[in-house]
């Protein structure tokens, strides 16, 4: 009896995953499957620091789903960016007020998102001033998420642009010490 479940058990393999093209088809792991086909929706997370080989990104983690097999190898795509917690504790406690912006928008190759963005003011604002801010980065979101596809979005994200283009916006209303995107997730 012994040796029939034993024949029964499938022998496992490791299979390795990559990173994107965004990140040079880097390989960020393996796992261990039965069938290639069972890494097929796997989600695993990965700090940037790590993807990119940049220090200053260490507070982000990017989700990487596995979308296929190729050459005994999991192609992956993004489907989830988020900054640590901790960094965004660190953040507020250095912060006088903040501002927080949560909408889910459909990009331009009609990929549904929630982007979640926040602002720190340096100064103590009027709830008006707070309520202004949130409207212009509404506004900035929407302007920018829907004129883009799901990829250019991140890759701005990634780099910092995104966070750039929208400290400019906000800064003509308030004078504002930080502002980040504090995570994108696919729908």
């Amino acid at each position: 009896m012994a040796v029939s479940d034993a024949l029964k058990k499938k022998k496992k393999i490791w299979v390795g995953i990559q990173a994107p093209k965004e990140f040079r088809i880097r390989d960020i792991g393996e796992s261990l499957v039965s069938l290639p086909e069972q890494l097929i929706n796997k989600v695993s997370q990965v700090n940037l620091a790590s993807l990119t080989g940049d220090p200053k990104k260490q507070n982000i983690y990017i989700s990487l789903k596995v979308k296929e097999i190729r050459e005994n190898k999991g192609q992956t795509e993004i489907v989830e960016f988020n900054i640590a917690p901790s960094y965004l504790k660190r953040m507020n406690r250095m912060a006088k007020q903040k501002a927080e912006q949560s909408i889910l928008l459909k990009t331009k190759d009609d990929i549904q998102m929630r982007i979640k963005a926040m602002a720190f003011s340096k100064y103590k604002a009027n709830n008006s001033v707070l309520t202004a801010v949130r409207v212009k980065m509404k506004e900035f979101l929407v302007n920018n998420v829907t004129s883009k596809t799901y990829n250019e979005i991140l890759n701005e994200i990634i780099n910092f642009e995104f966070q750039k283009n929208l400290s400019r916006e906000l800064k003509k209303i308030y004078p504002l010490s930080n502002i980040i995107v504090k995570s994108v997730i696919r729908k």
